[in-house]
């Protein structure tokens, strides 16, 4: 599936896409419930294809609804309400391009076979899974870390070169779509409700711990400032999706 074909079919299903996201904030009231669930979709999602249970394109389009719906899902549990802007529903969609070049990744990935030329190194790879499973912040530092396996880890290769080696890498890859970007959403909507209940300042506060970023330092530096003068969570930091800032209104 291409990615303007599915980017057309968008609009014309926001109203099913904006329900499921009502569904899945049914009995999720907080953002990390959201993400458990997401989590869980994610690893179920992969696992199809990676037992050819499920054609790829078939795969590109619940992932791409999977993503939006998410987005979508916390966009409204941060602005408490259902009914979102034609703008909030646009955010939601901005990061498709991007899962689109994921999936050519993983395609390539798996015709070339090389998606499955670790197995040798099984070792790593409970190492990495285990950590997903138990502990998620682990987790990111390992695929960090290993940039889901140099070549030269598992066949010798160049220098420098990475790509995606092992189905626990794609797995990662996925979450920063499916899952990671839930905590910034809801960051967003959050933002548009106090300007909607009239308090008019805000300031970045953030975790100031090893991975902090300088962006997020920088932010929260800056301390008290109107609304709309800071970026959420997540938007406009080498952080990315993996933004544990928070945000405080008056």
């Amino acid at each position: 599936m291409e990615l303007l074909s599915y980017l057309g079919t968008v609009p014309k299903r926001r109203k099913a896409l904006e329900g499921r996201a009502e569904e899945l904030l049914y009995g999720r009231p907080s953002v990390e419930e959201l993400e458990e669930e997401m989590r869980e979709r994610n690893l179920a999602l992969v696992e199809r294809l990676r037992r050819s249970k499920i054609r790829f394109t078939e795969f590109q389009r619940v992932a791409a609804d999977e993503t939006v719906t998410a987005a979508l899902a916390g966009l409204m549990l941060g602005s408490k309400t259902k009914k979102l802007k034609e703008s909030q529903f646009a955010e939601a969609t901005r990061s498709l391009p991007y899962l689109w070049k994921l999936f050519n990744d993983i395609q390539k990935a798996i015709q070339t076979g090389r998606i499955e030329s670790v197995s040798d190194y099984g070792e790593i790879d409970d190492l990495v899974y285990n950590a997903l499973l138990d502990d998620p912040e682990l987790y990111d530092m390992l695929v960090d870390e290993l940039g889901d396996y140099p070549d030269e880890l598992i066949e010798g290769g160049l220098e420098g070169a990475m790509g995606i080696a092992t189905w626990e890498g794609a797995l990662g890859r996925m979450e920063r779509f499916l899952v990671s970007p839930i905590y910034g959403f809801a960051a967003s909507g959050a933002m548009l409700l106090a300007a909607t209940q009239g308090q008019t300042m805000m300031r970045r506060v953030a975790r100031a711990d090893k991975r902090t970023c300088n962006d997020c330092r920088e932010y929260a530096g800056q301390g008290w400032v109107p609304i709309g003068t800071l970026p959420p969570p997540g938007q406009m930091c080498a952080c990315h999706d993996r933004c544990r800032c928070y945000v405080e209104y008056r």
